[in-house]
C-alpha cells in the first residue's frame, strides 16, 4: 500500500517537474524570439 502511494507521489512530482521545465523552456524560447527578432 505504501509503495503504491510513493509511486503515485513520485509520478506526481515527475509530472510537476516536467510541467515546470516545459513552462521555463517555453518562456526562454519566446524570450529568445522576441529579443532576436528584427521587429522586436
Amino acid at each position: 500500500m505504501d509503495a503504491t502511494i510513493d509511486r503515485q507521489q513520485a509520478r506526481k512530482n515527475a509530472i510537476r517537474t516536467a510541467v515546470i521545465v516545459g513552462i521555463i523552456a517555453t518562456g526562454v524560447f519566446v524570450a529568445t524570439i522576441v529579443l532576436y527578432s528584427p521587429t522586436g
